[in-house]
């Protein structure tokens, strides 16, 4: 059943938990992602009919459950951005479904950056200064990050060089690294040969 959205904004506009019935509640917020901004003080069940019918409307919940939270980065990993200092649990369950995400985490642990470089090899590119170990896990994933990553030590680029194609040598600066991809590339030659 579908409810006309403006009539609902008029109707929980001074809704709380004490004075409707959850299940109005629940019916509108399935027909409009920002129906719950109107209903103060959402309920757990509420909050999650909310995400689970539109993961963004968790913008629009003061302080959402840690599970409504979840629920939303686990369906919409971007959805991270819109909850004020995710927990780690929530911030491991968007980085598992994006690595990406991580661009929506202020200051991530060195363990949500690896996560996040073995998901997507993308991800280092939104870390700010990686560490070295972090670097690592991510040419370590894909070599091509190499790309990504500004000012990479002499043993990343190592890394990289075996396994990326030629066409990312550009992104090697040390001479050891460049010959061992290029000895590495002529070797593979004269093998298929």
């Amino acid at each position: 059943m579908k409810y006309n959205s403006d009539l609902i904004k008029v109707q929980t506009a001074s809704l709380s938990r004490d004075d409707a019935d959850v299940s109005i509640q629940i019916a509108a917020v399935q027909d409009s992602e920002s129906v719950i901004k109107f209903i103060r003080n959402p309920c757990f069940e509420v909050q999650m009919a909310a995400v689970e019918a539109f993961a963004s409307a968790i913008r629009y919940i003061s302080y959402p459950h840690k599970l409504v939270q979840i629920a939303a980065v686990r369906s919409q990993s971007s959805c991270i951005q819109y909850i004020r200092n995710p927990s780690e649990e929530v911030q491991i369950a968007a980085i598992q479904r994006n690595g990406e995400a991580i661009r929506y985490v202020r200051n991530p642990s060195e363990k949500i950056q690896i996560l996040a470089v073995e998901k997507s090899r993308y991800a280092i590119g939104f870390i700010d200064n990686p560490s070295t170990e972090v670097q690592i896990a991510a040419v370590s994933f894909d070599g091509r990050a190499i790309q990504y990553i500004k000012d990479s030590s002499l043993e990343v680029q190592l890394i990289a060089a075996d396994t990326i194609s030629s066409e990312f040598i550009e992104f090697l600066t040390f001479p050891a690294a460049i010959n061992k991809l290029k000895y590495r590339l002529m070797v593979e030659e004269v093998m298929i040969a």
